[in-house]
């Protein structure tokens, strides 16, 4: 899993090439402390997708451009383009459903 802010993100997901999921999270989020061990797996057993995180603080300009209004979101991107969204604690099968569904 990569952290991106800001800088990187279009670099790393809108440029990037590859189906990136990226979740848009907040450290005093206790749904996003509680998905870190879920991104963890994902990223460990992702080859086909590009696991990302971005820190709301630290990607004030990216929430904005994606219009984020919650933490947990994750973003979907295909072709350097959002093609889904999902909001809030997810369980670890219902994000694989979702990527395999809007990348694949």
């Amino acid at each position: 899993m990569i952290n991106v802010d800001d800088k990187s993100f279009r670099e790393e997901i809108v440029e990037g090439g590859q189906p990136a999921m990226v979740e848009f999270y907040s450290s005093s989020c206790l749904p996003c402390r509680r998905m870190e061990p879920i991104m963890e797996e994902l990223s460990d057993e992702s080859r086909d997708i590009k696991i990302a995180k971005i820190n709301i603080s630290e990607g004030v300009k990216t929430v904005s451009e994606y219009g984020v209004m919650a933490s947990p979101t994750f973003l979907f991107f295909k072709g350097g383009r959002e093609v889904g969204r999902l909001v809030g604690f997810m369980e670890k099968q219902d994000l694989e459903r979702a990527a395999d569904e809007v990348l694949f």
